[in-house]
């Protein structure tokens, strides 16, 4: 075991990392962390060791559901190649790179089930990359922009400023003395309706700023699935089949959906 004042570390069964936290609490929590991939164990200051291994192997089997859901979801590294997968809400596009004579900008857009990356010169993969995301950025704000319009209303709250950026460990967060919002762009990649569940996460902040029990009310009043979609942001993954039948019927299709897929974005090389 590796020791850092209160957290302690080992390899569970010989292949699951272990983080245990002894805090002044009452009860014993397990967490599924992904960045990077452990499970971490809130205990209370006065359990032992052999204590700690049978709460463990008491529940061996939801650990290990949930970590292989978790390997499962690891992201394939894209290396922006002819041909290669691409997620956007929660659908596979195939990528297409076109050199094409005397274009001066290129552009990225979706054309069918291809999203198509059009340059005058062969583009590195970092520009690559950037020129995808920013077509993602694009795509993002303007279903984010609506969904947060809906939900706010509905919601009876104020947000005075939003935005996006990537981020490692967390799908959104919430100022709510700002009442400021801001929103992980990776969200594109999955299905609308988990972007309208993390919406309206972080606007149930601006009623309640903590997860006591007052927030879950909250959400169970204005995202009543909110316990299935958080396990399938969490454990799901890319191209996971999910059926639709617990969600209220306006989520279950978008506004971008209905917009033409060849919108495009432009962006110096």
């Amino acid at each position: 075991m590796i020791k850092r004042s209160n957290i302690t570390t080992f390899l569970w069964q010989g292949e699951i990392p272990i983080e245990v936290h002894r805090k002044a609490i009452k009860h014993s929590y397990l967490r599924i962390k992904a960045q990077p991939a452990r499970v971490v164990c809130s205990l209370p200051r006065t359990v032992s060791d052999m204590d700690l291994h049978v709460f463990l192997q008491k529940h061996s089997d939801w650990i290990q559901a949930r970590w292989i859901a978790m390997q499962q979801n690891k992201p394939v590294e894209v290396t922006y190649q002819q041909g290669e997968r691409i997620f956007l809400w929660g659908k596979p596009f195939f990528l297409e790179v076109h050199i094409v004579d005397g274009v001066k900008k290129p552009s990225c857009f979706t054309r069918g089930d291809h999203l198509v990356l059009q340059s005058g010169v062969d583009l590195s993969t970092v520009q690559r990359e950037a020129l995808v995301y920013e077509f993602f950025r694009q795509e993002f704000k303007k279903e984010l922009s609506a969904v947060l319009e809906q939900e706010a209303l509905r919601m009876g709250v104020s947000v005075q400023q939003w935005g996006v950026k990537r981020m490692k460990t967390r799908w959104g967060s919430c100022n709510p003395k700002a009442k400021r919002v801001w929103l992980n762009l990776e969200l594109v990649k999955r299905e609308q309706y988990l972007l309208r569940y993390v919406v309206i996460h972080e606007l149930a902040h601006l009623w309640v700023p903590n997860h006591g029990p007052k927030f879950y009310k909250v959400m169970d009043q204005y995202c009543p699935p909110w316990k299935a979609l958080r396990k399938q942001l969490r454990f799901g993954y890319l191209g996971t089949v999910l059926s639709l039948s617990f969600l209220p019927e306006q989520w279950k299709f978008s506004k971008a959906e209905n917009r033409p897929r060849e919108t495009q974005v432009s962006s110096k090389p």
